[in-house]
């Protein structure tokens, strides 16, 4: 039986069914979208933009502007793919708030998403790993405008165990390196590395190692207090195409915000 089948003979005109026939398909449109909506907080609970609006309502006007135009920066924004400065580690900088602005610009109308995770130790309870990578994930499939069939396949399996349950790492890097293969680039920033809990950088800044190992188009971006490029060395093993900024004289607890605008920067490459 058609569909047609359950129209009255009256509805087939101009009359009421047209308001039939856009009642059924409305209802198909909220269910597809309530599935999705479900499926990106499956992902994460997390969300970087509403974070994102919060830093930049309160960021001081002119600060990190200078950053944004250095050699150093440029270059990794505009390297070709599988060039040695696909790693951007910043210490001191003002943040990712200005840097997260400046690529989302540089990226409308190209092939190119911007992802973004603002660490803030009042809330590391909830940063665990998996909720950063989801959180990831999430901005990477609004960017491209679809959730891959995986992930929604994933979704639907985890639904169906007893008490369901979140994505698990392995998984949440997977969606990443599919989602990543539609883009042309991807921008991944992650601000104040340090204030996440030190048992969670294992996990989150191994898989960022790895995404940056087998994604050749992805570039990232890492923002923290000086002490965090023991981390980064550590995680990010003698990798030569890591760049590591940190202002010449800088002192974390005396450094007030005119030198955020004009501080000079010392460039570093380490290798293991």
């Amino acid at each position: 039986m058609t569909s047609s089948a359950h129209l009255r003979p009256s509805d087939t005109g101009t009359g009421t069914g047209h308001k039939n026939s856009f009642n059924v398909t409305n209802s198909y449109n909220t269910t597809y979208v309530d599935e999705e909506l479900k499926i990106l907080q499956w992902l994460s609970p997390l969300e970087p933009r509403v974070r994102h609006q919060d830093v930049r309502t309160r960021r001081m006007e002119g600060v990190g502007e200078w950053f944004l135009q250095t050699e150093e920066f440029l270059n990794w924004r505009d390297g070709k793919d599988g060039d040695d400065a696909a790693v951007l580690f910043c210490s001191g900088a003002p943040g990712a708030g200005k840097t997260y602005l400046s690529l989302c610009n540089q990226a409308v109308g190209k092939n190119v998403a911007v992802a973004c995770i603002y660490s803030d130790f009042q809330t590391q309870k909830e940063q665990t790993p998996e909720n950063m990578l989801g959180a990831l994930v999430k901005q990477i499939v609004r960017a491209l405008g679809s959730i891959p069939s995986e992930i929604g396949e994933a979704f639907q399996n985890a639904k169906g165990q007893v008490g369901g349950r979140g994505p698990l790492i392995p998984e949440l890097v997977k969606f990443l390196k599919t989602s990543l293969a539609r883009l042309d680039r991807a921008y991944i920033c992650i601000d104040a590395v340090d204030e996440c809990l030190a048992k969670h950088l294992p996990k989150l800044l191994g898989s960022l190692y790895a995404l940056s190992q087998q994604c050749h188009g992805i570039r990232l971006f890492i923002t923290g207090r000086p002490h965090v490029q023991t981390d980064i060395k550590k995680y990010f093993p003698g990798d030569p195409r890591v760049r590591t900024l940190v202002p010449v004289g800088y002192h974390l607890a005396d450094c007030p915000h005119s030198k955020f605008t004009k501080q000079p920067f010392s460039t570093t490459t380490y290798l293991a």
